[in-house]
């Protein structure tokens, strides 16, 4: 989310990101964003319905504390997960509305700023691929925080660390300086809630502890390998982690494409 350079906003990332230098954030596209300047204690429901209400000393005074949530038709449970999202937050007196947006209307609001909250996928556990979903590599990253329209951005010391390291680890040559740079990363991230975890895939991590002999600077994921970059004959995984070989059934062979209709034999 934009923000007009007063804090991070509600950002959510199948994660969902919420933070700020001074309190709650909020922000619209009419509109700068409104920092308050109390603890969030302070949001309290003052009519009895259950919804916080944002303080008489605030521009938002009296309304309610809702929040906007955009997440992409493309992927069916980012949807499920924004629905598991609308009642829970109610029970700590959030108010959310739900947008499930298509692809190209979705990519326009995220890449501007545009929003509050986000649901979606991430790679935040691998920031040596995508640094820039990380922290701030540039003026549009990290999406959730990106730079207002004049260039103005107050980033918050923990978010100068994450830049930092993540600047410096462009230029190691070390493996293992890289790695405790990286894993720096992560922990500042992690400790200051930068977003919010929903769940978390552990394929990435699976394929690494079982491939062994891949190289400190190998590309990241598999569909980046190529037979020069990352030859595969080079992997190999201990005998005793083998695991017996499925669907070799759908293994296309020479047999397979001659009883096509449209094999022809020259």
């Amino acid at each position: 989310m934009r923000l007009k350079q007063t804090g991070i906003v509600l950002g959510i990332v199948l994660l969902i990101t919420l933070a700020s230098t001074t309190g709650l954030v909020t922000a619209g596209t009419g509109g700068a964003a409104v920092v308050l300047q109390q603890e969030p204690a302070a949001i309290t429901d003052t009519d009895g319905d259950g919804i916080r209400n944002w303080p008489e000393d605030s521009s938002l005074a009296g309304k309610e504390l809702s929040i906007e949530a955009i997440t992409t038709a493309n992927v069916t449970t980012l949807g499920e997960i924004g629905e598991t999202l609308v009642p829970l937050l109610r029970d700590v007196g959030i108010k959310l509305h739900l947008k499930i947006l298509k692809g190209p209307i979705i990519s326009s609001r995220t890449d501007t700023g545009d929003f509050e909250m986000m649901i979606s996928r991430t790679m935040r556990l691998t920031p040596w691929a995508t640094p820039e979903g990380v922290g701030t590599m540039g003026p549009n990253s990290p999406t959730w925080h990106q730079e207002g329209p004049e260039g103005n951005r107050e980033l918050q010391p923990f978010e100068v660390e994450i830049k930092d390291l993540l600047q410096s680890t462009a230029t190691m040559t070390d493996a293992t300086e890289r790695k405790e740079s990286l894993s720096e990363v992560l922990n500042i991230f992690t400790e200051n809630v930068y977003t919010v975890g929903v769940y978390q895939k552990a394929d990435l991590l699976g394929v690494a502890k079982r491939f062994k002999n891949i190289a400190d600077d190998a590309v990241m994921y598999l569909w980046q390998w190529t037979p020069t970059s990352n030859p595969i004959e080079t992997f190999w995984t201990p005998k005793g982690e083998q695991l017996k070989a499925r669907h070799l059934d759908q293994i296309p062979t020479l047999e397979t494409y001659k009883a096509q209709d449209w094999y022809l034999v020259e």
